[in-house]
């Protein structure tokens, strides 16, 4: 029988590493999702069959957005408030829009800020003291919350803003990734962005296809 190189072995276990690596980065990105999915909501609890739905569109976000890897937008400073930012690279007038949005919805703000002080108060912190709904302090924090989505300690934070994103939309989040992938790309990258549905729908199945076979 005929061995396997030495080389050869390193680099299978190192593949392997890797995989092991990105799954468990998935993972934990799908535990975020969950959570928030869970949290941002009014008078009624979200069902739980629902949170699944909002997850997949989350994670499906993020894989096609970031591929799990970018918290800020290629050929940006770190402390430029241009470009994107997080897994999920929402952009600053997007994040003002949610925090806008925050400050006539006082129920989805206080659940939302319950759900990250259990995640991360690091995150709750940060988003509190954004003030964008508030008159007195519109914008103060903006410079501390950009640069903690850039952290990997930011990331329910990064997720929490794709979700305000979406909840802006009236629609409902659809049965199925194809339609999801549709959502994605009419609602997050918009009609002049260069994503496609079927980019969208592939990157989720490249990093989280493995969790809808794990049954």
């Amino acid at each position: 029988m005929v061995g396997v190189p030495r080389r050869g072995r390193l680099v299978v276990h190192g593949a392997r590493r890797a995989g092991v690596a990105k799954m468990k980065s998935a993972a934990t990105i799908w535990v975020l999702a969950s959570l928030i999915g869970r949290c941002v909501h009014g008078a009624e609890v979200v069902p739980w069959e629902r949170v699944g739905r909002i997850a997949q569109l989350l994670c499906m976000t993020a894989a096609h957005e970031s591929g799990l890897v970018h918290r800020r937008q290629i050929g940006f400073d770190v402390d430029s408030e241009k470009g994107a930012f997080s897994l999920w690279q929402v952009e600053k007038a997007s994040i003002c829009d949610s925090l806008k949005w925050l400050g006539t919805h006082a129920l989805v703000r206080m659940n939302l800020m319950k759900g990250l002080e259990v995640a991360s108060t690091e995150s709750a912190s940060a988003l509190g003291g954004a003030g964008y709904w508030s008159a007195e302090g519109e914008g103060r924090g903006m410079p501390r919350l950009l640069r903690l989505l850039q952290e990997p300690e930011g990331d329910v934070l990064g997720c929490a803003l794709a979700r305000l994103h979406y909840i802006r939309f009236p629609s409902p989040i659809p049965e199925g990734l194809e339609a999801m992938a549709r959502m994605a790309k009419e609602q997050y990258n918009t009609g002049e962005g260069k994503a496609t549905a079927e980019k969208y729908l592939s990157a989720y199945r490249r990093l989280f296809g493995w969790m809808d076979r794990r049954d």
